[in-house]
């Protein structure tokens, strides 16, 4: 059995499954967001298990593909009764260590998405995201491994959303 990932709240967002020990199994970083679908199809095939669950992040991040990963999560999730997690996209930046502290994730035109996080055990709480000016674009650079992990966490305690729920969230409207 295994999870899918569909990260891809900013340019340089990845694709991968899990197993549901949260270890990665596959991999694809800046997937071609016009091939997602066959990105899918590749990454669940040669996983050879059966998916358990669909994460994906609910914002903020870049608008489209944010919608487009939720569309294609949605409609599986649909059509097979998957079930989704949706995550933070700061999630990928939290250590897996307990501790605090503050988070930045690039949106563009010189601002940052900014949050704190508080982190025991496997529990992870954010504060609310603000947008705020910065001088030097801070980058997403996210850790597939560290993202699975909490991921599974969020899995074992059956962190799962309704799908005719589903919301994203943004911050900065699209252009």
């Amino acid at each position: 059995m295994c999870i899918l990932v569909i990260d891809l709240s900013y340019q340089t967002g990845s694709v991968f499954t899990m197993n549901l020990k949260g270890e990665v199994l596959d991999f694809v970083v800046q997937p071609d967001y016009k091939s997602l679908s066959s990105v899918l199809q590749q990454l669940t095939k040669k996983a050879d298990l059966p998916l358990k669950a669909i994460a994906l992040p609910r914002g903020p991040g870049a608008f489209t593909p944010l919608r487009l990963a939720s569309s294609v999560a949605l409609a599986h999730s649909l059509v097979k009764g998957t079930p989704l997690i949706q995550y933070s996209p700061f999630l990928g930046l939290v250590p897996l260590e307990d501790g605090e502290g503050k988070l930045q994730l690039d949106a563009r035109s010189k601002s940052a998405f900014t949050t704190f996080y508080q982190k025991k055990g496997a529990n992870v709480e954010f504060e609310k995201v603000e947008l705020e000016s910065i001088d030097e674009e801070p980058g997403y650079e996210t850790c597939v491994p560290r993202l699975a992990t909490h991921i599974k966490n969020l899995f074992e305690i059956g962190e799962f959303c309704n799908p005719l729920e589903l919301k994203l969230e943004y911050i900065k409207q699209p252009r």
